[in-house]
């Protein structure tokens, strides 16, 4: 697949390609198999983030690829205000997962109802 070069076509390839998956999950190996849910919220949020660039793009369009493949880095705390409020996320998750073209930083957002949520995909 052809990654365009301008950044709102970027937006909407990723737009296109998420909504399949919009309010679906994928189970997560490395964090025991619990179904990370993608809604239409993350999906804005990683086109929004994922955009940026050619790369995170594609990481973002193999979302699903990534997710399966990734390996747990680090837990913390909501770092701003949307995390907190908009998400209502009580800690994250990052995830790792080697690609071909980068190391993908996957967020996974869990709220205290024990939902987990993707939240972004990008490459470090």
């Amino acid at each position: 697949m052809i990654i365009p070069n301008n950044i709102d076509k970027r937006r909407e390839l990723i737009i296109n390609e998420l909504s399949k998956y919009r309010n679906k999950s994928i189970n997560c190996p490395c964090l025991g198999n619990v179904p990370i849910i993608i809604n239409a919220e993350s999906i804005d949020e990683i086109a929004h983030h994922a955009a940026k660039s050619k790369m995170s793009t594609t990481a973002a369009i193999r979302l699903e690829r990534c997710i399966k493949k990734s390996t747990f880095y680090k837990m913390h705390l909501p770092k701003n205000n949307k995390q907190k409020t908009a998400f209502k996320f009580i800690f994250l998750y990052e995830l790792h997962s080697e690609t071909a073209y980068g190391t993908s930083k996957i967020m996974i957002g869990v709220r205290n109802n024990a939902k987990f949520l993707q939240y972004c995909i990008t490459i470090i």
